[in-house]
């Protein structure tokens, strides 16, 4: 499993620092591939998540959850990315190990550590599998969860909502 966010993450977060961007530049194989992250605070953004009205499909208990295994996809996604992009873009790779304990955090906020690492190794055990386990097949993960991913990272919210608008 990938390496448990620092302290000093946990500490930006809980200072609201402002919202940063993150673009990240695929490796060669992928270029012309843009990811356009907007790195929020997720504790408060996660916090509002279960305070939505009591009308919905599922509960807001099978919302959450849901909303977590999405964010444990997003960390075995963005581990991916931060493996694949290759040394000539270290600094992209970074920011995807970042992305990967934001959505590591936030999935074990709406779960539990053990829950969460088990979601994630899950994930990349069928990431890897759809990609026949070699990175030149790497649009294939991207086609499948990128989108997503973004959407996750960028607006947990309106996931969340998504998930709870879902009929069961």
């Amino acid at each position: 499993m990938h390496a448990p966010p620092s302290q000093g993450w946990l500490d930006e977060l809980k200072e609201n620092r402002p919202v940063v961007f993150f673009r990240i530049t695929l490796s060669a194989q992928m270029e012309g591939i843009h990811v356009k992250i907007m790195r929020r605070t997720l504790l408060h953004s996660l916090a509002g998540l279960l305070l939505v009205p009591a009308v919905q499909a599922y509960e807001p208990d099978q919302a959450a959850n849901n909303l977590a295994h999405d964010f444990a996809q997003c960390a075995a996604y963005y581990t991916f990315v931060s493996k694949g992009v290759g040394p000539k873009y270290a600094q992209q790779a970074k920011e995807a190990e970042s992305l990967t304990d934001l959505a590591l955090q936030g999935s074990i906020e709406l779960s539990n550590p053990k829950v969460t690492k088990a979601r994630y190794e899950m994930a990349v055990k069928s990431m890897a599998s759809d990609m026949d386990n070699d990175f030149k097949n790497f649009s294939v993960v991207i086609n499948e969860y990128s989108d997503l991913c973004v959407e996750v990272m960028n607006n947990p919210e309106a996931r969340f909502k998504y998930w709870s608008d879902k009929e069961g």
